[in-house]
C-alpha cells in the first residue's frame, strides 16, 4: 500500500473512532448492549438495572467480575425524590461511589444506605480498591429502594 494511502486510511480510522467516543458521550447516560461506540459499564454508558427503580419487594441484583483490564463498573437506577438507597455487597475490595442526576457524586465509601434528594437517573459506579489486597474476582450486588418517609 503506498504511504499517501495508508495515512489517509489511518487518519480515517482516528476519525471514526473518536466520533463512536464522542457518541458515546453525547447518548443518554444509560446503555444498553444495542449501542454502538459505548463500552458497556463505562461510566457514561452505565449497566442499567433492572428493575429500573429497584423496591425491597423487587431488588435489582446484579453479579459482575472485576479484573486488571476491566476494573470497575457502572450500574444506573432510577429513583423519585426522597427515596433511600440501600445496597449489599459481597465481592473484593471495592470503592463505590454515587453519581447523582446533577453531576454530584458521593464516595469513594459510602454507607449502605443513603437519602436520595434529588429523582431520576442515579449510577454506581464499583471499582477495585488499589490501595487494597484482594480486588479482583466475581463480586454480586443487590440494591433496592425505600419510597419516602418509609
Amino acid at each position: 500500500m503506498k504511504p499517501f494511502a495508508r495515512s489517509v486510511l489511518l487518519a480515517l480510522g482516528f476519525a471514526l473512532g473518536a466520533i463512536g467516543v464522542a457518541g458515546c458521550a453525547l447518548r443518554s447516560p444509560v446503555a444498553n448492549a444495542d449501542d454502538a461506540g459505548c463500552h458497556r459499564g463505562a461510566l457514561d454508558c452505565p449497566i442499567a438495572l433492572a428493575p429500573a427503580t429497584p423496591s425491597a419487594r423487587s431488588p435489582a441484583r446484579y453479579e459482575g467480575l472485576l479484573t486488571p483490564e476491566q476494573p470497575r463498573v457502572s450500574l444506573s437506577f432510577v429513583a423519585p425524590q426522597g427515596a433511600v438507597l440501600h445496597w449489599s455487597y459481597a465481592g473484593p475490595n471495592v470503592r463505590m461511589t454515587l453519581r447523582y442526576p446533577g453531576g454530584d457524586v458521593d464516595g469513594p465509601g459510602l454507607p449502605d444506605l443513603i437519602p436520595l434528594n434529588t429523582s431520576g437517573e442515579h449510577v454506581l459506579t464499583i471499582s477495585s480498591n488499589l490501595m487494597a489486597e484482594d480486588i479482583y474476582g466475581s463480586f454480586r450486588i443487590r440494591v433496592w429502594l425505600d419510597p419516602a418517609g418509609e
